[in-house]
Formats: structure tokens, C-alpha cells, sequence
């Protein structure tokens, strides 16, 4: 891979987006930390997302949650939660590993200044982020989709299948 780009992927809910990042990681035996968003569910009903740190254990709790559902069924972000534990993982694995995950980056993030400064640094740091980011506009996802050293992948049904492989070409050089 050409030093200091980083490989986002954006499309559709559901389209594939992580899964398509597993295979590359897979394939091309990446050793990844960072971030990964999960729904959090609570006797079988959605409730929010979590941020789970790549390769721990850890419990869903409402420590690492980062939004929560509304009694009108709108999620709210939890914004303390990037701003302490989001930072304090873009920092630990800036310093683990050249290859950081973040899946994902979206809108939530547009009130939480330190979180977002974290991803920035990381950015222009020396490592590697291979990540989705939310096809929304906002000015924190906006200014990372207009960087230079950004690879944007949109994913659809149509060009799915054939990703992995051209990211692992890509990744290889």
C-alpha cells in the first residue's frame, strides 16, 4: 500500500461494508486495532450502538455505549463517549499497530470536537485506517472525504463481490 493513504468505504445500510473489510483482513492477515460500532440490543430489542475496542473483551454496558434509542424511536448520540473512550482507542492504537480500524465514522461524531481531532491526528499520523464512513453529509465526514490521502470506495450490491480483491490488490502496491 502507498504510504499514508487510508481506505474508507461508504454506501448503503447493509450493503456489505464490514463484512467486504473482514475479507481484506482476512486475506491479507492484517493485524487491526481501533474501533468497531455494533448495535446494542436489550431483551431483543434495539436500544442503541456501542463502540467496541478491536481484539478486547468486553461487556456491552452503557460505558461504551455511543447512542441511545429515544422512547420515539430516535437514537441520541452519547457524545462522552467518543470523547473518552473514542479518544483513548484512536490513541492506544495509534501507538499499537501501523493498520487502525474505523468502522464507522458517521454523524454522531459532529459534537464531540476531541473525538474528532483524535481521528484527524490519526490521519495524519503514520499509520494505515481502513474504515466506513456514513453516506451523510456533515463537515467532519466531509473534510475526510476530501483529503488527498483518502481512498473512497462507494459499495453497492452490483460491485460488492469483486471489492475484496481489489482492495487487497491495492493494499499490496
Amino acid at each position: 500500500m502507498k504510504n499514508n493513504y487510508h481506505i474508507f468505504l461508504t454506501g448503503e445500510k447493509n450493503v456489505g461494508k464490514s463484512t467486504i473489510i473482514e475479507k481484506v483482513v482476512k486475506e491479507n492477515n492484517l493485524h487491526l486495532v481501533g474501533f468497531k460500532t455494533l448495535p446494542y440490543y436489550e431483551e431483543g430489542r434495539f436500544t442503541g450502538y456501542i463502540m467496541k475496542e478491536v481484539g478486547m473483551v468486553q461487556n456491552f454496558s452503557m460505558q461504551n455505549r455511543i447512542s441511545t434509542v429515544l422512547e420515539n424511536d430516535k437514537v441520541f448520540p452519547i457524545i462522552e463517549t467518543f470523547e473518552n473512550i473514542g479518544v483513548t482507542i484512536i490513541s492506544k492504537s495509534m501507538k499499537k499497530s501501523k493498520w487502525i480500524l474505523m468502522d464507522e465514522l458517521g454523524r454522531f461524531e459532529t459534537k464531540a470536537p476531541n473525538f474528532r481531532r483524535a481521528v484527524m491526528e490519526c490521519l495524519d499520523g503514520a499509520c494505515c485506517v481502513i474504515g466506513v464512513i456514513q453516506d451523510v453529509e456533515t463537515d467532519f465526514l466531509d473534510e475526510i472525504r476530501n483529503r488527498k490521502d483518502i481512498v473512497l470506495i462507494k459499495v453497492t450490491e452490483e460491485n460488492r463481490n469483486e471489492l475484496p480483491l481489489k482492495i487487497s490488490r491495492y493494499i499490496r502496491g
